[in-house]
């Protein structure tokens, strides 16, 4: 379950994971950063939860856990826009 909340160039992101077979909370997390560090926070996610959980991770999950695309926030926020327009078109039978 998460959450996530702008104002102006403020997110706050609140995530939760739960195990669905007995409800029980397994990891949770709070965010905040400015919009510019969506990048950053995107990667800091899931090192911290693996770090919490304590998982156990293959040579390949560390290096995808660590794999960076892009230092634009720019770049980053259109690519976000552009999937987020894909899929409203998509939905309504246009392509």
């Amino acid at each position: 379950m998460g959450q996530l909340v702008q104002r102006g160039d403020e997110l706050s992101l609140s995530l939760e994971l739960v195990d669905v077979r007995d409800s029980k909370h397994l990891w949770s997390g709070q965010y905040n950063r400015k919009a510019t560090d969506m990048i950053a926070l995107q990667a800091e996610m899931p090192r911290r939860s693996w770090r919490s959980l304590r998982l156990p991770l293959s040579g390949d999950e560390k290096k995808q856990l660590n794999k960076t695309y892009t230092q634009s926030g720019e770049a980053y926020q259109l690519y976000m826009m552009g999937r987020y327009y894909f899929r409203v078109l998509a939905n309504e039978k246009i392509f």
